[in-house]
């Protein structure tokens, strides 16, 4: 019978790499100013900033931030391939196996960003609604039947030029 130890190297050429030293999993960090923000993931509610959470490398993550008051802030996480897992799977014995193993588990990719910090944009509130001046309170009204002074003509400055006249012309008959 084979020792644990003659078998164990064998079993870690047998398996890939970085499923086996990396993991499928990243921890995605997020904070925010102000702190205390909704964060939306792929349309689910996962908690408030601060916070960290695990997802798998090999989803796309489309995050969602809120807070009323504020505007919405959408972040997409992307992912990418880490060359050099790849190329250590293919040093491997059984390298169809590890490269196989590790590009259906997603343990070759890694997250573009592992931590987020966002800041939020309170919403502008609305522009006041412009209001009239307040009309003068009108004066005490005269008893019915009382005679009403003229009203007052304006000051010479305020007054429009006068029009002129043209020259009145005579008609003869000839």
């Amino acid at each position: 019978m084979m020792s644990a130890a003659r078998v164990a190297p064998f079993l870690l050429m047998a398996c890939s790499c970085a499923a086996v030293f990396k993991g499928t999993h990243e921890t995605i960090s997020i904070d925010s100013e102000p702190q205390g923000v909704a964060v939306i993931l792929n349309g689910n509610r996962i908690g408030k900033t601060p916070m960290e959470f695990k997802a798998n490398c090999k989803d796309e993550l489309y995050l969602r931030f809120s807070k009323p008051g504020y505007e919405t802030r959408p972040v997409q996480l992307t992912h990418y391939v880490g060359g050099g897992w790849v190329a250590l799977d293919a040093l491997l014995p059984f390298w169809v196996v590890n490269i196989l193993v590790d590009a259906i588990s997603g343990a070759w990719f890694y997250f573009d960003q592992e931590r987020i910090f966002v800041s939020m944009d309170p919403i502008a509130p609305p522009p006041a609604p412009v209001q009239a001046p307040p009309a003068p309170p009108p004066g005490p009204l005269p008893p019915p039947g009382a005679i009403q002074p003229p009203p007052t003509p304006p000051p010479p400055e305020l007054r429009p030029p006068p029009t002129p006249t043209p020259p009145f012309r005579q008609q003869t008959d000839t």
